[in-house]
């Protein structure tokens, strides 16, 4: 059996076990109550996410089991860690970002591309989180929605998430430098 830790908007909250028995893993989600917002669990791999679903409640804890085929589950490559995302958040499909502690601070977010456009874009903008996963490069720019948008012409493909407190837009770019939905 191995265990993860279960995140949600970068905060452990409970944890996933998992176990392989034969042709199949195994997959168990318990956590505490998140709030009153309906949340999907993953299992966050270093190659892509499993969707496990809903965890109902069950007492005190919130719990989903969940049983998929081995050749499935590789899919997602070695698991990293469980995550909890609303159904708005989340998808079968996609990138997906490690909790905050991978994040590193870039004071110089325009030497993370060669793209011109994103060069100029990102001159000077302080505040800015980066980090790298299966081949890609997520870029957290600092959010705040009293103010412009900052790359406001990839405004669909960002996600608004919590890192540490605070919130941030956060981009996912391809090998290419092409920004990609999560």
């Amino acid at each position: 059996m191995d265990k993860f830790p279960l995140y949600l908007n970068g905060r452990s909250i409970g944890e996933l076990t998992v176990t392989r028995e034969g042709l199949y893993d195994y997959f168990a989600v318990e956590c505490s109550p998140p709030d009153q917002e309906v949340y999907r669990a993953y299992a966050v791999g270093e190659q892509g996410q499993l969707r496990l679903g809903i965890p109902e409640p069950e007492g005190e804890v919130f719990r989903i089991r969940r049983r998929i085929p081995v050749r499935e589950t590789a899919e997602a490559g070695k698991l990293v860690y469980g995550q909890l995302q609303t159904l708005e958040e989340g998808g079968a499909w996609g990138p997906v970002f490690t909790p905050q502690a991978s994040w590193r601070a870039e004071p110089r977010p325009e030497r993370l591309f060669r793209s011109a456009f994103l060069r100029e874009q990102l001159r000077g903008v302080s505040g800015v989180l980066t980090q790298e996963q299966a081949g890609y490069r997520f870029v957290a720019l600092p959010y705040d929605g009293r103010r412009p948008f900052l790359l406001s012409s990839l405004f669909c493909f960002a996600r608004i998430s919590w890192i540490s407190g605070r919130e941030y837009a956060i981009f996912a770019f391809d090998r290419d430098e092409n920004p990609v939905f999560r």
